[in-house]
């Protein structure tokens, strides 16, 4: 995958190298949860966009390979369809 100035979004704090911890990684997410968009530099594939950082959206539907789709509203008028996977999400309580 080809990235373009995302340099400082993908690079990590010293103190933060190596692969996570898997309590912050794993998670149950269920259609109508909550959740915040965050972009993980542990694994870029398929990693949303830039502008959908710390959006809020509410999950639509769940694959077999943790794989979700996310629904963001962007505008009063207009909502957006994001497919991610669970790494990039961060559930809301």
């Amino acid at each position: 995958m080809k990235r373009r100035k995302t340099s400082a979004l993908m690079s990590k704090a010293t103190a933060d190298k190596g692969v996570p911890k898997p309590g912050k990684i794993i998670g149950t997410y269920n259609i109508g949860d909550r959740v915040c968009i965050r972009p993980s530099n542990y694994q870029i594939d398929n990693a949303p966009h830039r502008r959908y950082c710390g959006k809020v959206g509410v999950v639509e539907w769940v694959s077999q390979r943790k794989t979700f789709g996310v629904k963001v509203k962007l505008t009063d008028r207009t909502t957006k369809m994001i497919q991610t996977k669970y790494v990039h999400l961060l559930k809301l309580k």
